[in-house]
């Protein structure tokens, strides 16, 4: 019998899966250029941004930073 694979877990929230996408940008290029204090700054702030938003929602000041952020980690 073959195993039943699960589907993706899907974000409803498109303000939720932006900032995944940047969390995962964030620990991409700090697996490149190797850990520092910057990278790890900016993914802590970024999951501190997913929960905010789970609960409730992120302030416009934290949206800017996180587009800001979004330009730097631009591939």
């Amino acid at each position: 019998m073959p195993v039943k694979k699960k589907p993706a877990k899907r974000v409803t929230n498109p303000r939720i899966s932006k900032l995944l996408q940047l969390k995962y940008r964030v620990e991409k290029r700090r697996d490149k250029y190797g850990m520092t204090n910057n990278y790890n700054r900016d993914r802590q702030l970024v999951l501190k941004w997913i929960n905010n938003c789970k609960f409730n929602d992120i302030s416009t000041e934290e949206m800017k930073l996180a587009n800001e952020m979004w330009k730097r980690y631009d591939q």
